[in-house]
């Protein structure tokens, strides 16, 4: 007779799912901040607004990379921590 146990999700598949949320947070922030400096391009006349523009989408950009693998990383402990599965 068959195995008929009932399937649970894997550790692993979850973590994963809340790195890849991570990493998709970021890369729709960068395309962000490079449509906004495009756009922004068209009104600010100066160079050096431009550039500031840039550095500070560049930095922002960096700093959401930093806030999103963070808390991805703080997520995966606390479900392997409180996670009623065993992960095979």
């Amino acid at each position: 007779m068959a195995d008929r146990r009932r399937k649970v999700p894997r550790i692993g598949h979850l973590v994963g799912f809340v790195h890849l949320l991570a990493w998709a947070s970021i890369a729709v922030f960068i395309l962000f901040q490079v449509g906004w400096i495009f756009v922004s391009a068209r009104w600010l006349k100066s160079v050096w607004l431009i550039l500031g523009n840039a550095a500070m989408g560049t930095y922002l950009a960096l700093l959401w990379t930093f806030v999103a693998i963070t808390l991805a990383q703080h997520v995966e402990e606390w479900i392997r921590e409180n996670s009623p599965w065993e992960d095979k």
